[in-house]
């Protein structure tokens, strides 16, 4: 009885396991279908209910990839672009990032854009950087935006444009980015791109010490010895009023 009792258990185990979701997408994934590869490497690299193994994710990934499925070439770009794993391989990441980047993904075009401009996996080009940091800037990517508009400040596979270069930063900093919002307050100290104004740099500075910005922290404080308490408070006034129209990722007052 015991042994019938046993057997009934095991034939539970095996048919929950069969009808289990991992046991669905690893069906899909062995029938070819390029979203349940990806899954499936999500799965191991993960370790979503299976013991982690960034090699089985990478097969799988590749196997995704290979069909066409950006996200998985994405991921895989991602594997070869880190330190983390032991897989590190700038070139192979690029590859990757390339081919996912083609697809429209804003996160490959930055990071193609990234490569191209410090020459990692591919010969540094500065014209081709631009080119991919506009296509994920136009997207919305705010590091994109931001890097475009430091090429628009450098002159770097652009010409040189400080107006393009605020225009670029300001668009970053509406989504909080600290080092556009830092950027645009030495824009508005030197006059570069828009008018000379220490009340709007003071903003700026302002808005990125709130994002965490240590010098600007210090800018800020060394730009307001020399205001009056009036212009600070107008100060001030523009920053809270940049946060209520921007998109909320730009802290409020805590000053």
């Amino acid at each position: 009885m015991a042994g019938v009792f046993l057997l009934t258990l095991l034939a539970f185990a095996a048919a929950a396991q069969t009808n289990s979701p991992l046991a669905g997408i690893q069906s899909r994934a062995e029938a070819g279908d390029a979203r349940a590869q990806f899954d499936l490497g999500e799965i191991y690299f993960l370790g979503d209910g299976v013991r982690p193994s960034v090699i089985e994710a990478v097969l799988w990934y590749h196997r995704s990839a290979e069909q066409g499925f950006a996200p998985a070439q994405l991921f895989l770009a991602r594997i070869y672009d880190s330190d983390a794993h032991g897989l590190k391989d700038p070139s192979e990441a690029a590859r990757w990032y390339r081919k996912a980047a083609s697809r429209g993904l804003a996160p490959a075009q930055f990071a193609m854009g990234l490569a191209c401009e410090n020459g990692r996996g591919v010969p540094a080009n500065p014209d081709a950087a631009a080119g991919w940091y506009r296509k994920a800037a136009e997207q919305g990517d705010e590091e994109a935006q931001f890097r475009l508009g430091v090429l628009y400040y450098d002159g770097r596979g652009v010409p040189q444009d400080f107006v393009r270069a605020v225009n670029w930063w300001r668009k970053a900093a509406e989504q909080g980015k600290p080092e556009a919002l830092f950027n645009l307050g030495l824009s508005a100290l030197k006059g570069q791109g828009m008018a000379a104004d220490q009340v709007e740099a003071y903003k700026w500075f302002t808005l990125a010490a709130r994002q965490g910005s240590a010098m600007a922290e210090a800018n800020r404080d060394a730009l307001a010895n020399g205001l009056t308490p009036e212009r600070i408070l107008e100060g001030r006034r523009r920053a809270d009023a940049f946060v209520a129209a921007a998109t909320g990722a730009v802290k409020p007052a805590k000053d």
